[in-house]
């Protein structure tokens, strides 16, 4: 009988690599969110209704970026409904998971929480039942200091300071039937390439010299058909998309490749 020997040893370093591969990913489905990380005035919570104990598993993970609010949610959501003051917070039918989305936890609350978790933030915007305005004006709800709008909208809530978010997802799995919004390649390629230009020139406008991420986010399958057909998606989208933006986010549930040394594989957990 043929033996085999693992030898594992965590200190034994062959090359780097970064450490966003190691990310994750956090969503409004089922007790992820509420009871998960989120149960205002619960005793294992602390005074803004952050589980402490999941805050405490998370830090010890060491997770070094979280993407929110999805997933397949983020195809529906919007995200003026996740902030401000909770008791002028709309509940909505949410049709990613068959729900009423309350939105007492939101887009404020996650960069807290993230804060506290020592995690950054990955921002997914949608690209499903909304577009390229939406997108801009989160951005600028999230990272301009102010003199604008949505900045200032965001300090009215409490948060004078920008979020400074650096890596932004240009929808969730657009590829996929299950997808609000379900977009072909060419449909997706173009919206997506329009928000990024759009992102940037608004980047632009806040700091000539500011600097972030944006990348396209797909489901995979090894092995399948449905591989063959995100790998078309990809190839035709990413003709519109490869001027502005060259990361690709793979999501597979057992594994994980790499495209192009200069794309980004995100590994969601």
């Amino acid at each position: 009988m043929k033996k085999a020997e693992i030898i594992i040893d965590k200190y034994f370093l062959t090359g780097k690599v970064d450490k966003r591969i190691f990310g994750s990913f956090i969503e409004h489905l089922g007790r992820a969110v509420y009871e998960g990380i989120y149960q205002e005035g619960s005793a294992l919570s602390d005074e803004q209704g952050l589980r402490k104990d999941t805050l405490a598993l998370v830090r010890e993970l060491q997770v070094p970026i979280v993407r929110y609010p999805g997933g397949n949610f983020v195809s529906g959501f919007r995200w003026e409904d996740s902030v401000g003051p909770k008791d002028q917070r709309p509940s909505r039918p949410e049709l990613a998971w068959g729900v009423i989305e309350t939105n007492q936890f939101g887009l404020n609350e996650f960069v807290d929480w993230s804060r506290k978790a020592g995690s950054d933030v990955m921002m997914a915007v949608n690209l499903g039942t909304r577009g390229p305005e939406d997108a801009k004006n989160l951005l600028e709800y999230c990272n301009f200091k102010g003199g604008t709008y949505y900045s200032d909208l965001r300090k009215s809530h409490g948060y004078e300071q920008p979020h400074d978010i650096k890596l932004w997802c240009l929808g969730n799995e657009m590829d996929g039937p299950w997808q609000m919004g379900h977009k072909t390649a060419a449909e997706y390629g173009r919206v997506a390439a329009e928000t990024a230009r759009l992102m940037l020139r608004q980047l632009l406008a806040e700091a000539p010299i500011w600097r972030c991420r944006l990348l396209v986010p797909g489901s995979i399958r090894f092995l399948t058909r449905l591989t063959i057909r995100w790998i078309i998606f990809l190839c035709i989208s990413t003709m519109e998309i490869r001027r502005v933006t060259l990361r690709i986010s793979l999501h597979a549930p057992k594994a994980w490749m790499i495209l192009s040394p200069v794309w980004f594989p995100s590994v969601m957990l």
